[in-house]
């Protein structure tokens, strides 16, 4: 299976676009740096979108023991 890589939400969300109108069965990750990116590609129909800040922040929570 191929994969598309890219650091540009907007960018994601265009290609993400394209695919799904190629194969509406493709299966897409995407990753926010902000909430307004996360928005964004919600609209678009994503509903695998990784939002940066609240991984981050639940990656130090747990290496402080806090659940």
């Amino acid at each position: 299976m191929p994969n598309v890589l890219t650091t540009d939400s907007y960018e994601a969300g265009a290609i993400f676009q394209r695919s799904r109108s190629l194969n509406s069965d493709i299966k897409v990750i995407a990753r926010a740096h902000s909430r307004d990116e996360y928005d964004h590609l919600k609209k678009l129909g994503l509903t695998q979108i990784v939002l940066a800040e609240e991984e981050t922040a639940r990656r130090m929570l747990a290496l402080l023991g806090t659940p």
